[in-house]
């Protein structure tokens, strides 16, 4: 059972450093819409893997850009996006995600010159819709690891996960976590300022509620375990880390989740600030031999406020790529789980395909 739920975050928790940088006018919302992490396109959900769609006529093509699909202009020799014509077999997939804006508030606005930047350079969905509109944070993130809407596992607000035997916010519900465990599929997720492996609470800049890992507890305690072992300190731009180690040794999992502090996620902090923080570390996956070996995708997202800004990269994504289709987290979450051939869980089965939007 989930229960003894808190709506949001407690004030005064965020580092002397974030406060003189807050955004008085967010708070950690959480928009639920049922199509957020997987853009949607009716699949089957089969104990297998399932198989790739042929492309919509809705994908961006350089030549031909469909009524829905537009294409920007212009990118630079050394873009991240564009090296491919045709999608790799991808080994890796990362995941980083913000907080609390929308699709305008970032992209084509002079405050993210980044995000605008890297959009035009790459692809980004205009009509992207969070995991249901009336939740915060917390339900988002387990919409975009699980394919469950919040009210369908008990979690509709920001609450405290509890440490065993406590169950107090939590779900058994299955999730790309446990999945990944039972394929032999590597998945990690990496929190900036998080004091250590799957914390329970908050420290510094980290928050619980922006990591899912801490909430499943099914599996006979596996989910658990996982998260121990998984669930780690990211590390930071100036003093390295778990990411940074993996990045540069070539041991990236093959699904990774990112989630910065508080301030840099432009939760807390303004968007030029996150905006900022961002042009000094997607370079750094750009620049390491998982990406540059053309079998990385990255997809920066945010969590909630539909539409929802959004950056999608991968040496076969075509620049300039710009989709007007409804697609969700759930939608993101459908292309992870085809890419590595895993079982497509709740809501993503059903999702908008986004992997011929975006050629992946």
């Amino acid at each position: 059972m989930v229960g003894r739920c808190r709506a949001a975050d407690p004030p005064g928790g965020d580092p002397p450093d974030m406060s003189s940088t807050t955004d008085p006018a967010r708070r950690s919302r959480t928009v639920v819409a049922l199509g957020v992490f997987v853009p949607a396109v009716v699949l089957l959900a089969a104990c297998g893997g399932s198989k790739r769609a042929a492309p919509r006529t809705t994908t961006t093509r350089p030549k031909a850009p469909t009524a829905t699909t537009t294409q920007r202009s212009a990118v630079t020799t050394s873009s991240p996006c564009g090296r491919v014509t045709t999608p790799p077999r991808w080994q890796h997939v990362i995941v980083v995600i913000f907080e609390n804006h929308r699709h305008g508030d970032v992209i084509d606005n002079r405050a993210a010159p980044y995000a605008t930047e890297l959009a035009r350079e790459c692809g980004t969905a205009t009509n992207w819709s969070d995991a249901g509109s009336a939740y915060p944070s917390l339900p988002n993130y387990i919409g975009l690891t699980s394919g469950q809407d919040g009210k369908d596992v008990g979690i509709t607000g920001d609450c405290d996960a509890g440490a065993p035997p406590d169950k107090a916010c939590t779900t058994g519900a299955d999730n790309i976590f446990r999945q990944a465990r039972k394929t032999g599929v590597s998945v990690k997720s990496y929190q900036e300022d998080m004091p250590g492996n799957c914390h329970i609470g908050e420290g510094g800049g980290y928050r619980e509620h922006h990591n899912p890992a801490v909430y499943y507890r099914g599996d006979g305690g596996g989910d658990w375990s996982d998260c121990q072992k998984n669930d780690v300190p990211m590390g930071s731009l100036s003093g390295g880390g778990n990411l940074f180690d993996d990045l540069e040794r070539d041991t990236l999992p093959n699904i990774a989740f990112v989630e910065p502090n508080n301030c840099h996620n432009t939760h807390d902090c303004q968007v030029a600030q996150g905006d900022a923080w961002a042009a000094k570390f997607f370079p750094r996956i750009f620049a390491s031999k998982a990406y540059r070996d053309g079998r990385t995708t990255v997809l920066w997202l945010w969590d909630e406020d539909t539409p929802i800004p959004n950056v999608i990269v991968s040496p076969a994504t075509r620049p300039g790529t710009v989709s007007a289709d409804a697609i969700s987290h759930y939608s993101a979450l459908r292309a992870i789980e085809e890419i590595f051939g895993l079982p497509l869980l709740g809501h993503a089965n059903g999702a908008r395909d986004m992997r011929p939007l975006f050629n992946l």
